[in-house]
């Protein structure tokens, strides 16, 4: 068996590597290393073409002899998205769109895409589930609505065997720091390890729920391996502040935190914790 991977070489995607080449699969990985990078997948087998999921000819390249696609190619920083919303679209939306063309042709038996808690916004009620209004406030949770809607359809349209994942809030080892959008956790690190006051935007009150990238790689062949099709949320169902995470780290680090509280930051969502009834009745413990 033969899995592609898109954005394999990064965060997620190579620690998902990891794990399909642990269950005997071979891999091959798109990935553009625009956020990427080679040495996430030091020590696989995979097979690494460099490329986007914008290119067609490039994505067919990859998909030779492949039954299974997991697709997790995408432009995140959603900080950035209102400066350059094309991109977004080109890569999280048009992108899907290449990859859901090339089932048929290639015979592609699953795609396992993963989506993002972005699409619901500012829900009101909580926890939330699956059946949620969609609320996206930002290009990025545009984009990706946009994308899983592409999905509802091949499903619908042509019988597309296809599971959509959505992701809150994954964190771990290869997570980016260098970035001035870096995820929450890896920048309070940063800040934990340099001594310098934890940066929050609006008042520290906004929540997340935080799931470990090897709980998410798991999850991911869980659903792929049992083929459920339709919309799962995938994350832990706790609910943790962001003033309640920087001490939490703080004090895991062993310093007295410190905070520079600045303005809130547009299509920032003010609460986000994710009802998980669904996979858990999938058996995902």
């Amino acid at each position: 068996m033969r899995a592609l991977v898109t954005g394999g070489a990064g965060f997620i995607g190579s620690h998902l590597v990891e794990l399909l080449e642990e269950k005997g699969i071979d891999v091959v990985v798109l990935d553009d290393l625009s956020t990427g990078r080679r040495e996430n997948l030091k020590g696989t087998k995979a097979k690494l073409v460099v490329g986007s999921v914008e290119d067609s000819m490039v994505l067919e390249n990859s998909l030779q002899d492949c039954t299974v696609i997991f697709h997790l190619a995408a432009v995140v920083p959603i900080f950035e998205a209102f400066s350059n919303p094309a991109k977004f679209i080109s890569v999280n939306t048009a992108g899907t769109a290449n990859v859901l063309s090339c089932v048929k042709k290639f015979g592609i038996e699953h795609i396992v895409f993963v989506s993002s808690a972005a699409v619901y916004g500012n829900s009101r009620n909580f926890p939330i589930n699956e059946a949620a209004q969609t609320k996206p406030m930002n290009p990025y949770a545009v984009s990706k609505l946009a994308a899983e809607q592409l999905c509802t359809l091949w499903a619908n349209e042509f019988g597309t065997s296809i599971t959509i994942v959505r992701l809150f809030n994954a964190y771990g080892p290869r997570q980016y720091l260098h970035s001035k959008y870096s995820a929450v956790i890896p920048s309070f690190i940063k800040s934990a390890k340099s001594k310098k006051p934890f940066i929050i935007f609006g008042d520290g009150k906004q929540t997340r729920d935080f799931i470990f990238v090897k709980d998410v790689v798991d999850a991911l062949w869980f659903l792929y391996d049992c083929r459920y099709c339709g919309v799962v949320n995938l994350s832990t169902g706790t609910e943790t502040s962001r003033i309640k995470l920087a001490q939490i780290i703080a004090d895991m680090i062993g310093v007295e935190p410190s905070f520079d509280f600045r303005e809130p930051r547009n299509g920032d969502v003010a609460r986000s914790v994710a009802d998980i009834s669904k996979l858990v009745s999938l058996g995902f413990k």
